[in-house]
């Protein structure tokens, strides 16, 4: 199913889960300017049009992130800067604020990939993977706790994952 053709302008993509608050997950986008757009889920694998929730301040940022990360029982995203820092933005559920105001997660966030698939551990709390440069896979447990505690002390989970391309 051909969900849509206008994807080419997008330089990182995330499906954080509800940030509408109707229970469908959606997408979000940052194009090559900084701007960001949701696209509301229609729960059909297929997008509603899109809402600009950012104007141009998100240049060069990666975004990532799957489910509730503060402890809220709202999905969340996290938005890692040009700079290596990685912020938490508390999903709200209000399709044209779909964010809270920014938490300074850590510094020095600066790996190769970032994989956000939900609860890696089973104990209830989203969780993050992080490939460094040198092909180490590192989970970052997390706590529930929106602050620089974001995440518990990291895991090797071993090394050699810089041969793959991607990591889902």
């Amino acid at each position: 199913m051909q969900i849509s053709s206008v994807w080419g302008g997008y330089k990182s993509y995330a499906i954080p889960g509800d940030m509408t608050g109707d229970s469908r997950p959606d997408l979000v986008a940052v194009d090559s300017d900084g701007s960001v757009y949701l696209y509301p889920g229609k729960g059909t694998g297929q997008f509603y049009g899109r809402v600009k929730v950012v104007d141009k301040a998100w240049k060069g940022v990666k975004i990532f992130g799957h489910g509730d990360l503060s402890g809220d029982g709202r999905a969340d995203l996290l938005v890692r800067s040009t700079s290596g820092v990685l912020y938490l933005y508390r999903g709200t559920q209000v399709e044209k604020t779909p964010f809270a105001a920014r938490i300074q997660a850590r510094t020095g966030w600066n790996f190769t990939s970032n994989v956000a698939n939900g609860d890696v551990t089973g104990d209830g709390i989203a969780d993050v993977l992080a490939r460094d440069s040198g092909g180490t896979l590192w989970l970052y447990p997390g706590t529930n706790k929106a602050s620089s505690s974001l995440f518990g002390t990291r895991k090797s989970l071993g090394t050699g994952f810089n041969q793959y391309n991607l990591l889902f």
